[in-house]
């Protein structure tokens, strides 16, 4: 027989707890940042998105990282596009202008870095890139942001993959330490029990769309696990 142990449950239910909202956080610290890059300022000719434009997920004052963007020629002949970046300061826009060449069916990386004093808003860094029509390409641009922690040190994405570690370890570990010492045959455990699944999905899915550039995804997910955990939360009776 299975031996229940109301302890056990408890620490499995606090583990879990802290992983889910380590998990909210990082799905905040993923979208909000793009989303708020979307209305900073930056001026917008068109809404055909530029693919391949990254930034970095995480950073602290004491980092510099660069923001990179794809570029890809599909034609059989050389091409040579510009490109135009809109990075933010304290007090107004950094722009780079450069043409990019590019050999039939190539792809070139374009890098600039980013740092300290690039933030604005207190703790954001914003992008904006825009690629010119060229040949049989017409013209994208995209914007992505990143969130900036005030810290002593360096290494705000090795962080943030350390917090994800730590979501995936704790929900994992806290969802198997808690079906294992609970009663699943008292219907308000089973219940709870299916919450926390459909929790884990949604946290899921919100982690993937953030880190993907799909900051909507990540943003509505995020009021998903905000609703679905508040009635997680809510207390059950429990017998010993």
């Amino acid at each position: 027989m299975k031996k229940h142990s109301l302890v056990l449950e408890r620490v499995g239910f606090i583990i879990f707890t802290f992983a889910i909202v380590l998990g909210i956080l990082l799905v905040l610290a993923s979208a909000w940042p793009d989303m708020e890059a979307m209305v900073y300022g930056f001026e917008r000719f068109t809404e055909d998105p530029l693919k391949g434009l990254a930034c970095p997920v995480l950073m602290t004052t004491r980092d510099r990282e660069t923001v990179t963007v794809r570029l890809h020629n599909p034609d059989d002949k050389v091409m040579n596009r510009q490109l135009e970046a809109q990075i933010s300061s304290r007090l107004t826009l950094v722009f780079d202008e450069q043409w990019v060449e590019l050999q039939p069916d190539e792809t070139k990386t374009i890098a600039w870095e980013i740092g300290e004093e690039n933030i604005d808003l207190k703790r954001f860094i914003f992008v904006s890139v825009r690629a010119f029509p060229s040949q049989s390409l017409p013209l994208v641009e995209s914007t992505c942001g990143v969130l900036v922690l005030d810290l002593p040190f360096a290494g705000g994405v090795v962080l943030f993959y350390v917090a994800l570690g730590l979501t995936v370890l704790g929900i994992g570990f806290g969802l198997w330490l808690w079906t294992r010492h609970t009663d699943l045959s008292e219907p308000a455990a089973v219940s709870q029990s299916r919450f926390m699944r459909f929790l884990v999905g949604v946290i899921v899915v919100g982690v993937a769309g953030s880190l993907l550039g799909y900051w909507i995804i990540g943003l509505l997910s995020l009021v998903v696990m905000l609703l679905t955990w508040s009635v997680f939360l809510y207390p059950r009776k429990s017998t010993i």
